[in-house]
């Protein structure tokens, strides 16, 4: 019978139908990377919760969530026999993101003009015995935006060949097809040629770094003719294999959420019936995000 009677008025606590017992206070909640590892990414949650009741108050287990760009990329649990009657109790949740769902997000990410929104939701559950209740706690709701390509640019520069001399006017990039297998950067070269006969380019040797860490290296057929005293734009394309970005996600957490991007481009060219490779550009840019606020 006294058991009957305990468990009838934890439950009236929780299902607010009591006046003289005081609900669960959150008190605090910090969010923290924990353990980072080629296969998961941990999200260490700590609350503080006070229960103004002289009774303690059981809790079955604790469940979270992690989503990005709505797509469930990882979960949690802890388990905790109980909240401390009368006084502040402390519970940890570990929540792993799947670091394989990593590349999936990517695509999403750039395909929504590089913004992601970072959702973790979490439920306390209290065991009543004669029922379980959830208890929705505040989760995190982060919104972050990137800009990979928009620092990607070369200003003007002049290189010798020979007898010869080209003139690189500028270098943009803008992002093309994105998949689960590559992800392409349209770079487009604007190019002066102030000789007095035609100059080939044949093909780019390019080479993509994230954190020293290639994420994309090949070549790109170009065969473009610019003219004698002429000017011309030379579009290519650089392609990041997407699955690469796992690695990419692990080091750019691990470096405090930053990343150094380097993007490298060495013409082959043709003129005056010799060929030649040069060093057309080193562009940089440093992306720095904050997913937990």
């Amino acid at each position: 019978m006294k058991r009957l009677v305990v468990i009838l008025v934890l439950a009236l606590i929780f299902l607010g139908c009591s006046q003289s017992l005081g609900k669960p206070k959150i008190e605090k909640i910090v969010n923290r990377w924990g353990n980072v590892t080629e296969d998961y990414t941990e999200i260490v949650t700590e609350i503080t919760v006070y229960n103004p009741n002289p009774i303690p108050i059981p809790i079955k287990d604790v469940l979270t969530e992690v989503y990005l760009n709505g797509i469930k990329v990882g979960e949690g649990k802890s388990l905790q026999s109980e909240i401390k009657p009368s006084s502040e109790s402390k519970i940890v949740i570990s929540t792993k993101i799947d670091n394989d769902y990593i590349p999936k997000w990517w695509v999403s990410h750039i395909k929504n003009r590089e913004t992601s929104v970072l959702d973790v939701k979490g439920y306390l559950v209290f065991d009543l015995k004669i029922t379980t209740f959830k208890f929705e706690l505040p989760g995190i709701h982060s919104e972050f935006k990137t800009d990979f390509l928009g620092e990607l640019s070369s200003s003007s520069q002049s290189f010798r060949l020979g007898i010869y001399s080209v003139e690189i006017e500028s270098v943009k990039a803008h992002w093309g097809k994105v998949d689960d297998n590559v992800t392409e950067i349209i770079a487009v070269a604007k190019v002066r040629n102030d000789n007095l006969i035609p100059l080939l380019f044949t093909r780019m040797h390019y080479v993509i770094k994230a954190n020293g860490i290639v994420i994309g290296e090949g070549y790109s057929n170009v065969s473009t003719v610019i003219s004698p005293k002429s000017t011309a734009e030379v579009p290519m394309v650089l392609t990041i294999e997407t699955p690469k970005l796992k690695d990419w996600w692990v080091n750019h957490i691990r470096n405090g959420e930053r990343t150094k991007l380097e993007v490298l481009i060495d013409p082959f060219v043709e003129i005056g019936g010799k060929k030649f490779e040069f060093s057309l550009a080193k562009m940089e840019t440093t992306i720095q995000t904050k997913l937990l606020g």
